[in-house]
Formats: structure tokens, sequence, C-alpha cells
């Protein structure tokens, strides 16, 4: 189950939006940064987000981020992977199994159980009337786990403090299921900017090719361990690197973290992460010019499509710009 457990790695991960590149910019240092030149009347902004987890609040994290907020009150346009307010993206039949599919069908009574105590006990309901496909419940299922497992450490943590801090009670109180990107387009849009989502633009959706009977398998796989891989994740020392490096606004470290943790350029996570970042940047780079002619913008995307050889910061400056970071 080599797979099942690179794809929990992989899930999990991703909360933290961790970055797997290598770039030969020298300065990498900050998550807020200023595009400017090559013609632009104004300046636009790119800032790389974390997509969730339990140690990433939005909020708390963003206060802490010198002239974010001002950068955003000058834009004119936020454009982010989505548009949370595009109704084609809350269109669901894609993440849905076929009619002639259930997981009745497709489990044992005692795997079946299992499956249906952990969807009544995170979304009220019996697998039979969530018809997810496993691929994506699964992905559901770890998130509210993983976040759930946050909190109950936070609290151990808190309880074991002889004196409790008003800012170790606001890391406690900020985990949240709401990612940093829905955080910030939702401000955005308050602030009546237009909202642009650049998958939105280049018909991005991700690829869903596992067979059915191989995603049930490795959901079963996943939900019966799913607590060790979480404990496993929680204390792996690369992953609180990562985690400390977005903190610190390192993606030099974060760079050297992943780069380390998966050499391997045929990994599994290192073939998916092509798709969901490289492939993304390249396409998104045939639009963020016009975008960024058009109106100032703040750009918000995971932190790792970032840095990195193909990433947007070198993709930008390849094209003419100035991409300095903020400070």
């Amino acid at each position: 189950m080599k797979t099942i457990k690179s794809l929990l790695l992989f899930i999990t991960v991703v909360l933290i939006s961790v970055v797997f590149c290598s770039s030969d910019i020298k300065e990498r240092n900050g998550l807020l940064w200023k595009i400017s030149g090559n013609g632009l009347a104004e300046p636009s902004y790119l800032f790389g987000t974390a997509h969730g987890g339990p140690f990433l609040s939005a909020s708390l994290l963003l206060d802490s981020i010198p002239h974010l907020y001002d950068a955003l009150a000058s834009s004119k346009q936020f454009v982010g992977e989505k548009n949370i307010f595009n109704p084609a993206n809350f269109d669901k039949s894609r993440l849905l199994m076929e009619a002639d599919s259930s997981y009745a069908l497709l489990l044992n009574k005692e795997d079946l159980a299992l499956l249906d105590t952990c969807t009544v006990k995170y979304f009220h309901s019996t697998s039979d009337k969530i018809r997810l496909k496993p691929f994506y419940l699964f992905g559901a299922i770890i998130s509210k786990r993983t976040i759930e497992k946050g909190r109950e450490i936070a609290y151990k943590n808190l309880k074991t403090k002889k004196y409790v801090t008003d800012a170790d009670l606001d890391e406690y109180d900020s985990i949240s299921e709401e990612s940093m990107d829905l955080f910030l387009q939702k401000k955005a849009y308050s602030k009546g900017l237009s909202i642009v989502g650049l998958d939105d633009i280049i018909g991005f959706r991700s690829k869903d090719t596992i067979p059915l009977t191989k995603q049930v398998e490795q959901l079963m796989y996943g939900l019966k361990n799913m607590d060790k891989f979480i404990d496993e994740y929680f204390n792996d020392p690369s992953i609180i690197a990562f985690k400390n490096a977005y903190y610190s606004q390192n993606l030099d470290e974060i760079e050297k973290q992943a780069t380390a943790f998966h050499p391997d350029s045929t990994n599994v996570i290192n073939i998916i992460v092509s798709d969901l970042v490289y492939d993304r940047n390249l396409k998104w780079m045939d639009h963020i010019p016009q975008l960024i002619s058009e109106k100032p913008s703040f750009i918000a995307v995971g932190v790792r499509h970032l840095p990195g050889k193909d990433g947007l910061i070198d993709l930008l400056q390849r094209k003419g710009y100035t991409v300095e970071s903020v400070k």
C-alpha cells in the first residue's frame, strides 16, 4: 500500500501548501511580492497562501505580514486559483459516483459500517447519501480529522502550561476549517474588488483517473490507518520544518526541506505536483500579464506556486517584470 501512503502524505502536505521545486533565484524569502515595471502603470502583488491546515490560521498569520492589507487595499482586482463566487465551481456532479455505483455494492458490511461511522461523524449523513467518489470523500474526511487532531493537540498543550498567554489562546481559537484563500477572497469581495479565478480561465480540473475499485481499496486502507498516519504527520520533522518555514516566510527553507524529503522525480507526489503546480503556472502565465495590465491586482495562490525554475516569481521575471519581496 505504498501508493495510499504517498497519497495520504500528499493530502496532508497540501494542507500547508508545501513547495516541491528548485530555483536559481538567490533571494526567495517572503510570502508577499510586488510586481512592477514592464509597462505597468500601477504595481500588482503576488502572495503565497496556505490552503488550510490546523496550524495555519488565516487571520492570525495574515495580521503578522507587513503591508499585506495595504497591498490588498491598493488593488482593484483579486486573482485567486478559483473564483468562489462563480456558480460553475459549485458543480459537484463530477465528484459523485455514477448512479449505478454505491458503497453498499462496493464494500462488505464491516467496511461499510466503518465508512458510515466516519461520514455520520463529520458530515451527519451516511455514505449512500453523500455519494462522493472515494478519492474526494477520503480527502474530505482526513482534512476534518486532521483539523480535529490539531485542536486536540493545541488543547493538550494549553493544559500543560502554567501560564496561558493571550497569544496561546489566539492560536487555539484560530484553528479553523476556513482556508486562507477563502478568507482573503471574501475580504476582497467585501471591499468591492472584482474577482478572477485563474483555473476558471484555463479550465483546469484535477485529474480523476484512478479506477473506482482501486479508489475504494485505498479509501478503506486510509480510514483504518488514518490516526496512525495523522500522528506521524504531526510528529514528522520534515512536516514540522515545512510548517515553521511557512510561518517564518522562508521559501528557501521550504524548498530545501521539500527537495530533501522527496528527491526522486518519479515519486508519485512529485508527478502529481508537476500537474498541479508547474503545468498550471505556465498556463496561468498566458493570462496573468493581461490581467495585471488591465487592473492592479492582488494575486493569491498556494505558496508552492511561487518559487522554482517554473515558479511564478521566476516566470514573471523572465517576462520582464520586476518582482521584489515586500518587507
